[in-house]
């Protein structure tokens, strides 16, 4: 039996920023999406196991999708 063992991101929420902020990937200025994420064990790099840290927040750029640890 071969068991396939990776992580995986899950990040849910669709809030936006309370500020306007310029994402130096692509130059767009605005209000970005808050995001929550946690990083997981999972098998077969889908099915989640365990979590391996808490919740973090994130902002995301709604232009490229690039995210950002908010701060």
């Amino acid at each position: 039996m071969i068991l396939i063992i990776g992580t995986r991101t899950f990040r849910w929420g669709s809030a936006k920023t309370d500020y306007l902020r310029s994402c130096p990937n692509c130059g767009y200025y605005g209000f970005f999406t808050r995001k929550k994420q946690i990083r997981t064990l999972a098998l077969f790099f889908v099915i989640p196991i365990f979590p391996l840290g808490g919740v973090s927040q994130v902002a995301e750029c709604p232009n490229c999708h690039m995210r950002f640890e908010r701060g």
